[in-house]
C-alpha cells in the first residue's frame, strides 16, 4: 500500500512539474513574446532603427540612379520617426493577430509626402501622371518592405504558422486556468503527504527544480553558443534586431528558470530540514 501511495505521489510530482513548465512558458509568452513593448525595446537597445535607416537611405539611392531623380527628394519626404512608427505598428498589428484580437492588416507609409516632394521636383519637368504615380508607389514600397519586422502576409497562409499561432495563443491565455490546475494539484500533494513529515516539500521541490532545468539547460547552451548571432541574415539591420530579440527571449527564460531553480531549492531543503527532524 505504501509503494502504490508512492508511485501515486511520483506521478502527481511529474504532472505538477509539466504543469509548472507550462506556466512557466504562459509567464514567458504573455510577458515577452507576445509583448510589443518587449520588441521595442530589444530594437532600440541594439540600435536597430539607426540601421534600419541606413538601409532605407541605400535604398533611395539606388532607386535614384534608376529614376534620376536625386536621392534627397525622397528621403528628405520620409522621417525617421515615421519610419519607426510603421514598425511598431507592423509589430503590435502581428501580436494582436496571434492573440487573436484582430485580424492581420499590412503598414504602409503615408505617400503623400513622397508624393508631394516628387511632383514639386517635377513641376518644371514634363511627365505622365501615371510615371509620377508609379515613382511614389515604388519609393514607398522601400521604406514598407524594410519597415516590416514580422512580414505575416507571407506565412499566415500557412497551416504550419497558424498551428504555431494557436500553441502561442493557447499558452498567452491559458494562464490562469493552468495557475487555478496547478495549485490544485498541490493541494492534492499535500493532503497525500500530511501524515509524512517533509513529503509534501521534497516532492514539491523536486518538481520545480525539474522543471526550471528543463527551461534553464537550453538557455545556457544557447548563450554558450551564441545562437542569438547565429542569424544566417543578409541585411545587416535585421540581423542586428534578430539577434537582440533572441537575446531578449534567452534573458527572459534565464530569469523565469533561475526564480523556479531558487524556489525548488529552498522548498527542498525545507522538507529535507523536516525528514531529517522527525
Amino acid at each position: 500500500m505504501k509503494s502504490l501511495k508512492e508511485i501515486a505521489r511520483f506521478v502527481l510530482a511529474m504532472v505538477i512539474m509539466l504543469s509548472t513548465l507550462a506556466l512557466a512558458l504562459s509567464i514567458f509568452t504573455r510577458t515577452t513574446m507576445l509583448s510589443p513593448s518587449f520588441y521595442m525595446h530589444r530594437l532600440d537597445k541594439a540600435s536597430y532603427f539607426t540601421y534600419l535607416d541606413q538601409e532605407i537611405q541605400a535604398g533611395f539611392k539606388n532607386y535614384s540612379l534608376i529614376t534620376s531623380i536625386p536621392e534627397i527628394v525622397f528621403s528628405s519626404a520620409v522621417d525617421s520617426d515615421e519610419i519607426r512608427s510603421l514598425t511598431e505598428q507592423n509589430i503590435e498589428n502581428t501580436m494582436a493577430y496571434i492573440k487573436h484580437e484582430r485580424d492581420y492588416e499590412d503598414v504602409k507609409l503615408d505617400q503623400s509626402g513622397i508624393d508631394s516632394a516628387v511632383r514639386k521636383y517635377a513641376a518644371e519637368l514634363t511627365g505622365e501622371e501615371s510615371q509620377l504615380s508609379t515613382v511614389t508607389q515604388e519609393a514607398s514600397d522601400i521604406v514598407n518592405s524594410h519597415a516590416v519586422l514580422f512580414d505575416v502576409s507571407a506565412v499566415k497562409k500557412y497551416s504550419q504558422f497558424q498551428s504555431l499561432r494557436t500553441a502561442m495563443y493557447m499558452l498567452y491565455s491559458s494562464i490562469y486556468a493552468i495557475g487555478a490546475f496547478l495549485f490544485a494539484l498541490g493541494m492534492v500533494l499535500f493532503l497525500s503527504s500530511r501524515k509524512t513529515p517533509g513529503a509534501f516539500q521534497l516532492w514539491l521541490g523536486g518538481s520545480l527544480i525539474a522543471s526550471s532545468l528543463i527551461i534553464l539547460v537550453p538557455t545556457v547552451m544557447g548563450f554558450l553558443f551564441n545562437v542569438p548571432y547565429r542569424f544566417a541574415v543578409e541585411n545587416y539591420y535585421l540581423k542586428v534586431g534578430l539577434s537582440s530579440i533572441m537575446v531578449g527571449y534567452l534573458d527572459s527564460l534565464a530569469v523565469i528558470g533561475a526564480i523556479m531553480l531558487a524556489a525548488g531549492a529552498e522548498i527542498l531543503y525545507l522538507g529535507m530540514r523536516r525528514t531529517a527532524a522527525k
